[in-house]
């Protein structure tokens, strides 16, 4: 893979124009490739994130075109779902495995990059790094005092 396929593979722009569709298909697969990357379960920096969110759009650019799976008998090879909510079976064509030929030009670009730029300092606290993530609470105001909050509470009895 040159670096102007892999450039092409990266691009963003089948997500800047999604009105030119009629269904939500493409962008909802590249958001469950994107989960895969950067669940919702976990919190990330900023970095992190952006880089988990270049690695979902690489991954689901070079793979989105993938070749329809046949047997050795040339018939198409179909999966099959059952839907409790609707009540009916699900069938569609399967795709050919993904293969990771990219891997290894990433990975070089990779080395190279770091071979130019420095690492930055790392905190040594642990806990630091905890606190940096945890909100004090889960409202969007400005927290009140709690004995501020009791003198204006006004009970129903």
């Amino acid at each position: 893979m040159t670096g102007e396929q892999f450039y092409l593979a990266c691009s963003f722009r089948f997500l800047f124009f999604p009105f030119q569709y009629r269904h939500t298909s493409d962008i909802e697969s590249f958001n469950s490739m994107l989960l895969k990357y950067a669940s919702k379960r976990y919190s990330f920096q900023n970095e992190s994130f952006t880089t988990r969110g270049y690695l979902a759009a690489i991954d689901h650019n070079i793979h989105v075109n993938r070749p329809k799976l046949y047997s050795k008998s040339k018939e198409p090879v179909y999966a099959r779902k059952y839907s409790k909510r609707s009540g009916r079976w699900t069938v569609w064509q399967v795709k050919a495995p993904k293969d990771y030929k990219y891997i290894p030009y990433l990975q070089s670009q990779i080395l190279e990059s770091r071979k130019t730029t420095t690492l930055k300092s790392i905190p040594k606290n642990t806990n630091e790094l905890a606190a940096r993530k945890i909100a004090p609470t889960i409202a969007r105001v400005p927290v009140i005092a709690t004995d501020k909050l009791s003198e204006e509470h006004v009970s129903r009895k």
